[in-house]
Protein backbone atom coordinates (compact mmCIF):
# COMPACT_ATOMS: atom_id res chain seq x y z
CA UNK A 1 0.00 0.00 0.00
CA UNK A 2 1.48 3.62 -1.06
CA UNK A 3 2.12 5.89 1.96
CA UNK A 4 0.57 9.07 2.16
CA UNK A 5 4.38 10.66 0.96
CA UNK A 6 4.19 8.66 -2.34
CA UNK A 7 0.39 9.76 -3.28
CA UNK A 8 1.27 13.64 -2.18
CA UNK A 9 4.52 13.03 -4.53
CA UNK A 10 2.35 11.28 -7.68
CA UNK A 11 -0.11 14.27 -7.60
CA UNK A 12 1.97 16.91 -7.61
CA UNK A 13 3.87 15.68 -10.29
CA UNK A 14 0.44 15.14 -12.29
CA UNK A 15 -0.29 18.96 -11.57
CA UNK A 16 2.95 20.22 -12.66
CA UNK A 17 2.51 17.82 -15.93
CA UNK A 18 -0.56 19.14 -16.40
CA UNK A 19 -0.66 22.31 -18.67
CA UNK A 20 2.58 20.39 -20.70
CA UNK A 21 -0.04 17.58 -21.40
CA UNK A 22 -2.82 20.71 -22.32
CA UNK A 23 -0.35 22.59 -24.24
CA UNK A 24 0.23 19.22 -26.26
CA UNK A 25 -3.55 18.83 -26.95
CA UNK A 26 -4.26 22.30 -27.95
CA UNK A 27 -4.42 23.25 -31.78
CA UNK A 28 -4.17 26.42 -30.95
CA UNK A 29 -1.23 26.52 -28.69
CA UNK A 30 0.78 24.47 -32.23
CA UNK A 31 -0.32 25.87 -35.23
CA UNK A 32 1.91 28.04 -37.13
CA UNK A 33 0.71 31.62 -38.44
CA UNK A 34 1.17 31.24 -42.30
CA UNK A 35 2.65 34.29 -43.77
CA UNK A 36 0.55 36.74 -45.36
CA UNK A 37 0.86 35.82 -48.92
CA UNK A 38 -0.10 32.01 -47.49
CA UNK A 39 -3.08 33.07 -46.04
CA UNK A 40 -4.34 34.89 -49.10
CA UNK A 41 -3.66 32.26 -51.10
CA UNK A 42 -4.94 30.02 -48.53
CA UNK A 43 -8.41 32.32 -48.39
CA UNK A 44 -8.59 32.28 -52.23
CA UNK A 45 -8.47 28.62 -53.26
CA UNK A 46 -10.62 27.87 -50.17
CA UNK A 47 -13.60 29.88 -51.50
CA UNK A 48 -14.88 27.54 -54.24
CA UNK A 49 -17.04 28.38 -57.17
CA UNK A 50 -20.57 26.90 -57.51
CA UNK A 51 -21.04 23.93 -60.03
CA UNK A 52 -22.38 23.84 -63.47
CA UNK A 53 -23.15 20.52 -64.36
CA UNK A 54 -22.71 20.33 -68.57
CA UNK A 55 -23.70 16.43 -69.97
CA UNK A 56 -22.58 14.64 -73.14
CA UNK A 57 -24.25 12.05 -73.92
CA UNK A 58 -22.83 11.09 -77.61
CA UNK A 59 -21.06 7.14 -78.55
CA UNK A 60 -17.60 7.02 -77.19
CA UNK A 61 -17.64 2.95 -77.56
CA UNK A 62 -19.30 2.05 -80.84
CA UNK A 63 -19.15 2.78 -84.44
CA UNK A 64 -19.53 6.50 -83.55
CA UNK A 65 -16.04 7.19 -81.41
CA UNK A 66 -14.30 7.81 -84.35
CA UNK A 67 -16.59 10.81 -84.62
CA UNK A 68 -17.77 11.69 -80.68
CA UNK A 69 -14.89 10.93 -78.67
CA UNK A 70 -12.71 13.98 -80.58
CA UNK A 71 -16.22 15.93 -79.09
CA UNK A 72 -16.15 15.18 -75.47
CA UNK A 73 -11.51 15.13 -75.74
CA UNK A 74 -11.93 19.28 -76.70
CA UNK A 75 -14.98 19.87 -74.20
CA UNK A 76 -13.27 19.14 -71.31
CA UNK A 77 -10.13 20.25 -72.65
CA UNK A 78 -11.87 23.41 -72.70
CA UNK A 79 -14.13 23.29 -69.67
CA UNK A 80 -9.96 22.23 -67.93
CA UNK A 81 -8.87 25.48 -68.71
CA UNK A 82 -12.26 27.61 -68.58
CA UNK A 83 -11.75 26.06 -64.76
CA UNK A 84 -8.37 26.88 -64.37
CA UNK A 85 -8.75 30.42 -65.52
CA UNK A 86 -11.57 30.72 -62.64
CA UNK A 87 -14.17 29.39 -64.33
CA UNK A 88 -17.13 31.83 -65.64
CA UNK A 89 -19.34 34.06 -64.24
CA UNK A 90 -23.03 34.73 -64.75
CA UNK A 91 -25.52 37.24 -62.91
CA UNK A 92 -22.71 38.00 -60.23
CA UNK A 93 -22.04 34.12 -59.45
CA UNK A 94 -19.02 32.49 -60.30
CA UNK A 95 -19.51 29.14 -61.71
CA UNK A 96 -17.04 25.98 -62.41
CA UNK A 97 -18.16 23.51 -65.01
CA UNK A 98 -18.17 19.73 -64.11
CA UNK A 99 -18.94 17.40 -67.09
CA UNK A 100 -20.24 15.07 -66.80
CA UNK A 101 -19.92 11.81 -70.27
CA UNK A 102 -21.81 8.75 -70.87
CA UNK A 103 -21.88 6.76 -73.90
CA UNK A 104 -25.09 5.74 -76.31
CA UNK A 105 -23.66 3.15 -78.13
CA UNK A 106 -25.03 4.74 -81.30
CA UNK A 107 -28.49 3.14 -80.41
CA UNK A 108 -31.92 4.30 -79.28
CA UNK A 109 -31.69 2.34 -75.95
CA UNK A 110 -28.30 3.79 -75.43
CA UNK A 111 -29.26 7.29 -75.87
CA UNK A 112 -32.22 6.94 -74.05
CA UNK A 113 -30.23 5.49 -70.87
CA UNK A 114 -27.92 7.80 -71.35
CA UNK A 115 -29.70 10.72 -70.85
CA UNK A 116 -31.73 9.73 -67.75
CA UNK A 117 -28.71 8.48 -66.03
CA UNK A 118 -27.22 12.33 -67.18
CA UNK A 119 -30.52 13.96 -66.05
CA UNK A 120 -31.20 11.81 -62.96
CA UNK A 121 -28.66 10.88 -61.13
CA UNK A 122 -25.92 13.61 -62.14
CA UNK A 123 -28.65 16.61 -62.58
CA UNK A 124 -27.27 18.19 -65.62
CA UNK A 125 -29.85 20.49 -67.07
CA UNK A 126 -27.92 21.25 -70.46
CA UNK A 127 -25.83 18.21 -72.56
CA UNK A 128 -24.21 17.33 -75.96
CA UNK A 129 -26.61 14.38 -76.98
CA UNK A 130 -26.51 12.30 -79.35
CA UNK A 131 -25.56 12.78 -83.30
CA UNK A 132 -27.53 10.13 -85.21
CA UNK A 133 -31.69 10.41 -86.01
CA UNK A 134 -32.38 7.51 -84.77
CA UNK A 135 -30.52 7.85 -81.09
CA UNK A 136 -31.39 11.38 -80.79
CA UNK A 137 -35.11 11.21 -81.19
CA UNK A 138 -35.40 8.89 -78.17
CA UNK A 139 -32.80 10.95 -76.27
CA UNK A 140 -34.95 14.09 -76.76
CA UNK A 141 -38.17 12.55 -76.01
CA UNK A 142 -36.34 12.69 -72.76
CA UNK A 143 -34.93 15.26 -72.16
CA UNK A 144 -37.61 17.88 -73.73
CA UNK A 145 -40.53 17.14 -71.45
CA UNK A 146 -37.55 17.59 -68.48
CA UNK A 147 -36.73 20.88 -69.69
CA UNK A 148 -33.05 20.49 -70.44
CA UNK A 149 -31.63 21.63 -73.50
CA UNK A 150 -29.80 19.15 -76.01
CA UNK A 151 -27.27 20.40 -78.35
CA UNK A 152 -27.48 17.66 -80.91
CA UNK A 153 -25.47 16.83 -84.36
CA UNK A 154 -27.74 15.38 -85.84
CA UNK A 155 -28.82 14.82 -89.91
CA UNK A 156 -32.22 15.70 -89.98
CA UNK A 157 -35.47 17.55 -90.15
CA UNK A 158 -36.79 15.69 -86.97
CA UNK A 159 -33.61 16.15 -84.99
CA UNK A 160 -34.93 19.72 -84.56
CA UNK A 161 -38.34 19.80 -85.54
CA UNK A 162 -39.75 17.04 -83.58
CA UNK A 163 -41.51 13.68 -85.12
CA UNK A 164 -43.18 13.91 -88.22
CA UNK A 165 -46.24 11.92 -88.93
CA UNK A 166 -48.22 12.63 -92.17
CA UNK A 167 -46.14 15.06 -93.04
CA UNK A 168 -47.00 17.38 -89.79
CA UNK A 169 -44.97 17.60 -87.21
CA UNK A 170 -46.19 16.00 -83.50
CA UNK A 171 -43.92 16.47 -80.27
CA UNK A 172 -42.14 19.72 -81.02
CA UNK A 173 -38.11 19.43 -80.01
CA UNK A 174 -38.52 22.96 -78.72
CA UNK A 175 -35.29 22.65 -76.87
CA UNK A 176 -32.79 21.25 -79.38
CA UNK A 177 -30.24 22.73 -80.70
CA UNK A 178 -28.26 21.22 -83.90
CA UNK A 179 -24.59 22.01 -83.79
CA UNK A 180 -23.54 21.09 -87.26
CA UNK A 181 -24.67 22.17 -91.01
CA UNK A 182 -26.28 18.85 -92.53
CA UNK A 183 -26.42 18.10 -96.26
CA UNK A 184 -29.07 20.27 -96.81
CA UNK A 185 -26.92 23.28 -95.88
CA UNK A 186 -23.64 21.89 -97.40
CA UNK A 187 -24.38 19.72 -100.16
CA UNK A 188 -25.78 22.62 -102.78
CA UNK A 189 -22.16 24.25 -102.11
CA UNK A 190 -20.23 21.26 -102.39
CA UNK A 191 -21.88 19.75 -105.94
CA UNK A 192 -21.90 23.28 -107.29
CA UNK A 193 -17.91 23.04 -106.65
CA UNK A 194 -17.81 19.74 -108.33
CA UNK A 195 -20.10 21.36 -110.87
CA UNK A 196 -17.03 23.71 -111.99
CA UNK A 197 -14.62 22.07 -111.18
CA UNK A 198 -15.41 18.73 -113.11
CA UNK A 199 -17.92 20.29 -116.13
CA UNK A 200 -17.75 16.29 -117.65
CA UNK A 201 -18.49 14.58 -114.33
CA UNK A 202 -21.99 13.26 -114.12
CA UNK A 203 -22.98 10.23 -112.98
CA UNK A 204 -23.30 9.56 -109.12
CA UNK A 205 -23.46 6.51 -106.99
CA UNK A 206 -24.62 6.33 -103.07
CA UNK A 207 -23.60 4.23 -100.79
CA UNK A 208 -24.33 4.50 -96.89
CA UNK A 209 -25.05 3.28 -94.25
CA UNK A 210 -29.17 2.28 -93.38
CA UNK A 211 -30.59 4.45 -91.43
CA UNK A 212 -33.57 7.08 -91.56
CA UNK A 213 -31.36 10.30 -91.92
CA UNK A 214 -29.44 8.36 -94.70
CA UNK A 215 -32.78 8.41 -96.84
CA UNK A 216 -33.43 11.93 -95.59
CA UNK A 217 -30.45 12.95 -96.78
CA UNK A 218 -30.75 11.39 -100.19
CA UNK A 219 -34.98 11.80 -100.56
CA UNK A 220 -34.81 15.25 -99.02
CA UNK A 221 -31.82 16.90 -100.12
CA UNK A 222 -29.28 15.05 -102.57
CA UNK A 223 -31.90 14.13 -105.51
CA UNK A 224 -33.11 17.79 -105.61
CA UNK A 225 -29.51 19.18 -105.56
CA UNK A 226 -27.95 16.51 -108.44
CA UNK A 227 -31.25 17.78 -110.60
CA UNK A 228 -30.26 21.38 -109.78
CA UNK A 229 -26.89 20.68 -111.25
CA UNK A 230 -26.83 18.69 -114.22
CA UNK A 231 -26.07 15.06 -112.52
CA UNK A 232 -27.37 11.66 -112.36
CA UNK A 233 -28.08 9.59 -109.34
CA UNK A 234 -27.57 5.72 -110.89
CA UNK A 235 -27.47 3.84 -107.91
CA UNK A 236 -28.60 3.61 -104.21
CA UNK A 237 -27.20 1.36 -101.66
CA UNK A 238 -27.67 1.47 -98.07
CA UNK A 239 -26.01 -1.07 -95.69
CA UNK A 240 -26.24 -2.23 -92.16
CA UNK A 241 -23.31 -0.39 -90.05
CA UNK A 242 -20.37 -2.57 -89.29
CA UNK A 243 -19.75 -3.91 -92.56
CA UNK A 244 -15.60 -3.73 -93.89
CA UNK A 245 -16.39 -5.82 -96.86
CA UNK A 246 -17.69 -3.87 -99.23
CA UNK A 247 -16.49 -5.33 -102.64
CA UNK A 248 -20.42 -7.14 -103.77
CA UNK A 249 -21.70 -3.42 -103.12
CA UNK A 250 -19.05 -1.69 -105.26
CA UNK A 251 -19.29 -3.92 -107.94
CA UNK A 252 -23.03 -3.11 -108.04
CA UNK A 253 -22.10 0.63 -108.33
CA UNK A 254 -19.15 0.30 -110.45
CA UNK A 255 -21.17 -1.21 -113.14
CA UNK A 256 -22.83 1.74 -113.09
CA UNK A 257 -19.72 3.82 -114.37
CA UNK A 258 -19.91 6.07 -111.93
CA UNK A 259 -17.45 9.78 -111.75
CA UNK A 260 -18.71 10.24 -108.33
CA UNK A 261 -18.86 7.87 -104.97
CA UNK A 262 -20.92 9.81 -102.57
CA UNK A 263 -21.89 8.85 -98.67
CA UNK A 264 -23.67 10.53 -96.74
CA UNK A 265 -23.52 9.28 -92.90
CA UNK A 266 -21.36 6.30 -92.66
CA UNK A 267 -18.98 6.18 -89.77
CA UNK A 268 -15.42 7.26 -90.89
CA UNK A 269 -13.35 3.84 -90.67
CA UNK A 270 -16.46 2.26 -92.88
CA UNK A 271 -16.03 5.05 -95.40
CA UNK A 272 -12.66 5.38 -95.69
CA UNK A 273 -12.80 0.74 -95.97
CA UNK A 274 -15.34 1.99 -99.04
CA UNK A 275 -12.99 4.16 -100.35
CA UNK A 276 -9.52 2.09 -100.21
CA UNK A 277 -11.91 -0.99 -102.16
CA UNK A 278 -13.08 1.19 -104.67
CA UNK A 279 -9.29 2.19 -105.91
CA UNK A 280 -8.70 -1.21 -105.98
CA UNK A 281 -11.50 -1.99 -108.02
CA UNK A 282 -9.92 0.43 -110.28
CA UNK A 283 -12.49 3.29 -109.77
CA UNK A 284 -10.75 6.73 -110.88
CA UNK A 285 -13.44 9.30 -110.05
CA UNK A 286 -13.51 11.53 -106.88
CA UNK A 287 -15.51 10.97 -103.55
CA UNK A 288 -17.85 13.20 -102.18
CA UNK A 289 -18.95 13.40 -98.96
CA UNK A 290 -20.48 16.36 -96.49
CA UNK A 291 -18.37 16.35 -93.36
CA UNK A 292 -14.56 16.78 -92.49
CA UNK A 293 -11.24 15.00 -93.85
CA UNK A 294 -9.88 13.54 -90.90
CA UNK A 295 -6.40 12.25 -90.55
CA UNK A 296 -8.22 8.88 -89.72
CA UNK A 297 -9.03 8.26 -93.16
CA UNK A 298 -5.59 8.64 -94.71
CA UNK A 299 -5.05 6.27 -91.60
CA UNK A 300 -7.04 3.47 -93.44
CA UNK A 301 -7.55 3.64 -96.52
CA UNK A 302 -3.89 5.80 -97.74
CA UNK A 303 -3.78 9.08 -98.92
CA UNK A 304 -3.69 7.58 -102.82
CA UNK A 305 -6.60 6.38 -102.82
CA UNK A 306 -9.01 8.98 -100.75
CA UNK A 307 -7.24 11.68 -104.20
CA UNK A 308 -9.88 13.97 -104.87
CA UNK A 309 -11.89 13.44 -101.90
CA UNK A 310 -14.19 16.38 -101.98
CA UNK A 311 -15.59 17.95 -98.22
CA UNK A 312 -15.52 20.81 -95.78
CA UNK A 313 -13.80 22.06 -92.47
CA UNK A 314 -13.52 24.93 -90.47
CA UNK A 315 -10.75 27.42 -91.19
CA UNK A 316 -8.21 25.77 -88.16
CA UNK A 317 -5.15 26.54 -90.42
CA UNK A 318 -6.01 30.49 -90.87
CA UNK A 319 -7.55 31.80 -87.74
CA UNK A 320 -5.23 32.37 -84.81
CA UNK A 321 -7.93 31.48 -82.63
CA UNK A 322 -8.60 28.04 -84.26
CA UNK A 323 -4.55 27.63 -84.56
CA UNK A 324 -4.15 28.03 -80.55
CA UNK A 325 -6.92 25.56 -80.14
CA UNK A 326 -5.31 23.20 -82.56
CA UNK A 327 -2.11 23.37 -81.08
CA UNK A 328 -3.49 22.86 -77.35
CA UNK A 329 -5.66 19.78 -78.44
CA UNK A 330 -2.30 18.18 -80.03
CA UNK A 331 -0.36 18.79 -77.78
CA UNK A 332 -2.85 17.15 -74.63
CA UNK A 333 -4.09 14.30 -76.97
CA UNK A 334 -1.12 13.46 -79.40
CA UNK A 335 -2.69 14.56 -82.68
CA UNK A 336 -5.15 17.05 -84.06
CA UNK A 337 -8.34 15.56 -85.19
CA UNK A 338 -10.47 17.66 -87.85
CA UNK A 339 -13.57 16.03 -85.53
CA UNK A 340 -13.28 17.72 -82.24
CA UNK A 341 -14.49 21.35 -83.50
CA UNK A 342 -17.86 20.13 -84.28
CA UNK A 343 -18.81 20.34 -80.88
CA UNK A 344 -16.53 22.74 -78.85
CA UNK A 345 -17.68 25.86 -81.15
CA UNK A 346 -20.96 25.83 -79.19
CA UNK A 347 -19.34 26.38 -75.66
CA UNK A 348 -18.00 30.14 -75.77
CA UNK A 349 -21.66 30.61 -77.60
CA UNK A 350 -23.72 28.95 -74.61
CA UNK A 351 -21.36 30.71 -71.77
CA UNK A 352 -22.04 34.24 -73.52
CA UNK A 353 -25.41 33.28 -73.87
CA UNK A 354 -26.11 32.45 -70.23
CA UNK A 355 -24.13 35.67 -69.38
CA UNK A 356 -26.38 37.76 -71.67
CA UNK A 357 -29.91 36.20 -70.46
CA UNK A 358 -28.48 36.19 -66.38
CA UNK A 359 -29.38 33.01 -65.83
CA UNK A 360 -27.59 29.18 -65.79
CA UNK A 361 -31.11 27.62 -65.17
CA UNK A 362 -34.10 29.08 -67.13
CA UNK A 363 -32.94 27.08 -70.10
CA UNK A 364 -35.99 28.25 -72.19
CA UNK A 365 -34.54 31.95 -71.59
CA UNK A 366 -30.98 30.68 -72.58
CA UNK A 367 -31.80 29.36 -75.61
CA UNK A 368 -34.35 32.07 -76.78
CA UNK A 369 -31.26 34.36 -76.52
CA UNK A 370 -28.62 31.99 -77.86
CA UNK A 371 -31.12 32.12 -80.73
CA UNK A 372 -31.86 35.82 -81.26
CA UNK A 373 -28.20 37.09 -81.18
CA UNK A 374 -25.18 36.63 -83.87
CA UNK A 375 -22.03 35.66 -81.65
CA UNK A 376 -18.23 35.25 -82.13
CA UNK A 377 -16.66 31.43 -81.17
CA UNK A 378 -12.83 30.92 -82.29
CA UNK A 379 -13.18 33.98 -84.42
CA UNK A 380 -15.84 32.99 -86.77
CA UNK A 381 -19.19 34.57 -86.39
CA UNK A 382 -22.26 32.00 -85.35
CA UNK A 383 -25.11 32.77 -85.88
CA UNK A 384 -28.74 30.30 -86.07
CA UNK A 385 -31.15 29.81 -88.90
CA UNK A 386 -33.68 27.54 -90.23
CA UNK A 387 -37.62 28.28 -89.61
CA UNK A 388 -38.42 28.15 -92.83
CA UNK A 389 -37.52 24.23 -93.41
CA UNK A 390 -36.89 23.08 -89.49
CA UNK A 391 -39.71 25.46 -87.79
CA UNK A 392 -36.96 27.03 -85.70
CA UNK A 393 -34.17 29.06 -86.27
CA UNK A 394 -31.92 26.59 -83.70
CA UNK A 395 -29.44 25.55 -86.31
CA UNK A 396 -25.99 26.63 -85.14
CA UNK A 397 -23.93 27.86 -88.86
CA UNK A 398 -20.52 29.64 -89.23
CA UNK A 399 -18.46 30.16 -91.88
CA UNK A 400 -17.16 26.68 -94.06
CA UNK A 401 -13.90 25.83 -95.92
CA UNK A 402 -14.45 23.56 -98.81
CA UNK A 403 -11.55 21.24 -98.63
CA UNK A 404 -10.09 18.35 -101.46
CA UNK A 405 -7.68 15.80 -101.02
CA UNK A 406 -4.74 16.38 -102.39
CA UNK A 407 -0.91 14.55 -102.13
CA UNK A 408 -2.50 13.83 -98.68
CA UNK A 409 -3.68 16.96 -97.76
CA UNK A 410 -6.87 18.04 -97.18
CA UNK A 411 -6.43 21.59 -98.81
CA UNK A 412 -8.60 24.46 -98.90
CA UNK A 413 -10.65 24.53 -102.77
CA UNK A 414 -13.63 27.62 -101.75
CA UNK A 415 -15.73 28.85 -98.90
CA UNK A 416 -19.67 28.76 -97.90
CA UNK A 417 -20.81 31.19 -95.98
CA UNK A 418 -23.12 31.63 -93.55
CA UNK A 419 -25.83 33.01 -96.21
CA UNK A 420 -24.47 29.78 -98.35
CA UNK A 421 -25.72 27.83 -96.21
CA UNK A 422 -29.05 29.18 -94.77
CA UNK A 423 -30.51 29.26 -98.05
CA UNK A 424 -29.09 26.92 -99.65
CA UNK A 425 -32.03 25.39 -101.16
CA UNK A 426 -33.93 28.23 -101.28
Amino acid sequence: MKTLKQCLTAICTALLLLPLVAGCASPAATQVSPAPEQATQATTTTQKNEILKIGFAMDLTGPGAEWFVPFANILEMEIDRINSEGGIEVAGTKYDLEFFKETTNLTPEGAKAAAEKLMYQDGVKIMWGAGILDEVMALQDVTTPNKVMNLSACFGQECLSGKLVDGKIVDPYERSITIVASGRETQPGLWRWVRENYPDYKRVADITIDTVASHWSYDEVESKVLATYGFESVIQEYYETGLTDFYAILTRALAENPDVIHCSNSPPNEWALMMKQAREMGFKGIFLREEMGAQNLIDIAGAKNIEGLVGWDYPTGTLPEYKDLVKRYTERYGRWDAYAPVGVRMLPVLIAAMQKAGTVDDVDKIIATLVSNTWTTYGQELAFCGEEYYGENHLAITPLVITQARDGVFTPVGEMSIDDQCNSLK
